[in-house]
């Protein structure tokens, strides 16, 4: 039985989020990106992977520095964020209000380690990017515990580039 309509996009399957993503990018008109898909120069993806990287890079900056709208700037007005708990957030600006609280207290002084492990250009316009992703305080480091798995859209539209949809989930051993 499929839920409600309101509610579906809690229930929604990540792939099915691409498909809205990428098809609400095609309707809006988005700008591109340089090309990566056929015809495309090794240096036009080394560039699009670059800015994927650095991207991420701000976003790393503005969180260890505690600087919310820094770490906020890099989602793009509407993107939504769905946290390992559970809770989503939409919009850049509810984005940066949830970690008022956390950024005051528990998270006060952390610094968020990630690292890509995919990176896929789905389109000229849109990027999946799976990150392992930690948040240490003091001593500690990155460990079973503490990492999450990230899955990310990076989309590129009139505005800069910027994460249109996130997920982060507890990361698991693969199961073959």
């Amino acid at each position: 039985m499929m839920p409600p309509t309101n509610l579906r996009k809690l229930y929604e399957h990540p792939v099915d989020a691409v498909v809205r993503v990428v098809g609400k990018l095609r309707t809006k008109g988005a700008a591109s990106w340089p090309t990566t898909c056929s015809g495309s120069t090794r240096s036009d993806r080394h560039a699009d992977e670059d800015a994927i990287r650095e991207l991420l890079d701000r976003q790393v900056m503005g969180w260890d520095a505690g600087d919310l709208e820094a770490y906020a700037s890099v989602f793009t007005a509407d993107a939504d964020y769905v946290t390992f708990l559970g809770s989503h957030y939409k919009g850049r600006e509810a984005i940066a209000a949830s970690y008022v609280p956390l950024f005051k207290k528990l998270l006060k002084g952390s610094r968020l380690d990630t690292a890509i492990t995919q990176l896929w250009f789905l389109a000229p316009d849109v990027a999946l990017i799976q990150a392992n992703a930690a948040v240490s305080k003091g001593a500690r480091r990155r460990n079973r515990r503490n990492t999450r798995v990230n899955t990310s859209i990076a989309v590129r539209t009139d505005d800069p580039r910027g994460l249109a949809a996130v997920s982060s989930s507890r990361s698991r051993p693969v199961q073959s």
